[in-house]
């Protein structure tokens, strides 16, 4: 899901756009390599993880996955968040 969602979504104001779309392909396509949730090591979805991710915090690369495939979904996650809305 797009670290956006989090920020300031009391009244609902978070948009569905391409580049929201784009980056959550990024993070399917990181669960797709590695085979599991995002953050699972984490102990529930809290208010700090939330920050961490909204301030860049991304999952790494598992081992071995085909490098063009790192890249491709990597660079979905570079994605200006202050396009989004």
């Amino acid at each position: 899901m797009d670290p956006k969602f989090f920020e300031n979504n009391e009244n609902n104001s978070y948009r569905i756009t391409e580049k929201s779309d784009i980056y959550s392909l990024g993070v399917l396509f990181w669960e797709l390599t590695s085979r599991k949730s995002p953050f699972r090591y984490k102990s529930g979805v809290d208010h700090a993880l939330r920050l961490l991710i909204l301030n860049g915090l991304r999952e790494e690369p598992i081992q071995n996955t085909n490098a063009i495939f790192v890249e491709l979904y990597q660079s979905k996650y570079k994605i200006e968040y202050n396009t989004f809305m």
